[in-house]
This record gives C-alpha cells, sequence and structure tokens, in this order.
C-alpha cells in the first residue's frame, strides 16, 4: 500500500517544486531514500530462482488478443453494476 502513496506525493513534489522548493526538499529526500528502499527489496526478490520466466512463443499480437476479450468480459459483468 505504499507504493501508490509515494507515487502520488512524488507526483505533488514535481509539480509544485518549482514554487515551493523549501518544502519540497526535505519531501523529495524522504521519497528518496523510501524508492530506494523499494527498489533494493523489488531487485532482492527478483533474484529468487524462477521468480520471473519467459514463456516463448507468446506474441504481441496474442496478447493484443487476450487484453481485448478480458476487457470485453469485465465490461459485460459490470455493466449493471
Amino acid at each position: 500500500p505504499i507504493i501508490p502513496c509515494v507515487m502520488l506525493l512524488t507526483f505533488i513534489v514535481g509539480i509544485c517544486g518549482p514554487w515551493l522548493w523549501f518544502l519540497a526538499l526535505p519531501v523529495g529526500f524522504v521519497l528518496y531514500g523510501i524508492l530506494s528502499y523499494q527498489l533494493y527489496v523489488i531487485t532482492l526478490l527478483a533474484d529468487i530462482p524462477y521468480s520471473a520466466f519467459v514463456i516463448k512463443g507468446f506474441s504481441l499480437y496474442l496478447t493484443i488478443v487476450i487484453y481485448i476479450v478480458y476487457t470485453l468480459y469485465l465490461l459485460r459483468r459490470y455493466r449493471n453494476v
């Protein structure tokens, strides 16, 4: 749950930073630390054997078709909600 909060705060600091640099600077340093920790954990967990694998022959066209079918399914399912 921390990643969306960090993304929002980073966006706000990026937008408001040029005008409120004295507030954006300390918040930016804190966000830098949090983002560095997140990247460290992601890199550490990505090195676990079999944490990622490649499916050979899985083309871009097949991916697009799967997303279209999934989107149509969700639209049909949640249309009356």
